[in-house]
This record gives structure tokens, C-alpha cells and sequence, in this order.
């Protein structure tokens, strides 16, 4: 299970930014790392994606240090609970 947690990031997530910012800027998705352009994209893309850990079993703790440096405390939020009025996390 902790192998699937680590692998979840690079197979799932760094492919999908990938393509998302080699399609905003017209390059082949395995062109992102050459191109500046799209780089940055991805940057900015993989700095805007939050992770929600949706149940006690989530493994959080290896996500969080399968991927240190990469994705940061901030963009992981815990056990999230969602409230009457506006259905956002507290």
C-alpha cells in the first residue's frame, strides 16, 4: 500500500500537469523540460494543486515524505470537514 502512495504523485499527478501545461503552451508533453516556458507553467500548476487526504487511511504521512520538496504542508490539507452553509474545508 505505501508503494502505491509513493507512486501516486510521479504516475498520476506530475503526468497530468504535465500534459495540462504542454497543451496550454503548444508543446509535446515530453518538450516541458526543455522549454522555459512550459516549465514554468508547471510550476505554477503543480504550486496551485491542493491534496486532500478524505479518510484516516490515506497514508498522508508517506505522500508527505514520498514527496518532500516537491509538494509542500501547504497544499496538503487533513481530514477536511465541510460545513452547513458553504460546503468549504475547515
Amino acid at each position: 500500500m505505501n508503494h502505491l502512495v509513493e507512486l501516486f504523485f510521479p504516475e498520476t499527478v506530475q503526468w497530468r500537469l504535465m500534459r495540462a501545461a504542454a497543451d496550454q503552451c503548444g508543446c509535446p508533453s515530453y518538450r516541458v523540460w526543455a522549454d522555459a516556458a512550459a516549465t514554468a507553467l508547471y510550476q505554477r500548476l503543480l504550486r496551485q494543486t491542493l491534496f486532500l487526504e478524505l479518510s484516516d487511511g490515506a497514508r498522508i504521512d508517506v505522500f508527505r515524505r514520498a514527496n518532500a520538496g516537491i509538494v509542500s504542508n501547504e497544499q496538503i490539507i487533513t481530514a477536511p470537514s465541510l460545513d452547513s452553509q458553504g460546503g468549504r474545508p475547515s
